[in-house]
């Protein structure tokens, strides 16, 4: 039986809280050719795990569809499972 989708999810259910590899927060400065207007730019840092925890649904909320996780207590929006405010952290179905 395939695992629920986001918009599915609800109070008790197993989610994987994830960093959001695209997310400043997560990257490192290098230098950049001077040409392109700036002496530096952000790329993706490969030391930084992705995979932050396992967690469980602890609430559920209605407009806009959003669910809170138990391991840091942010609210995730279902339309794409990113935090709220932030994007910084990601969640899916387990």
């Amino acid at each position: 039986m395939p695992g629920k989708t986001l918009s599915e999810l609800q109070p008790g259910d197993k989610v994987v809280v994830k960093r959001n590899l695209n997310h400043p927060a997560w990257m490192k400065e290098v230098p950049a050719d001077p040409r392109s207007g700036s002496t530096t730019r952000r790329v993706r840092d490969e030391s930084v795990e992705e995979i932050i925890s396992g967690a469980i649904v602890t609430e559920r909320r209605e407009n806009p569809a959003r669910i809170r996780v138990s391991i840091n207590n942010f609210w995730y929006l279902l339309a794409a499972g990113e935090q709220m405010h932030s994007s910084s952290t990601l969640v899916q179905p387990r």
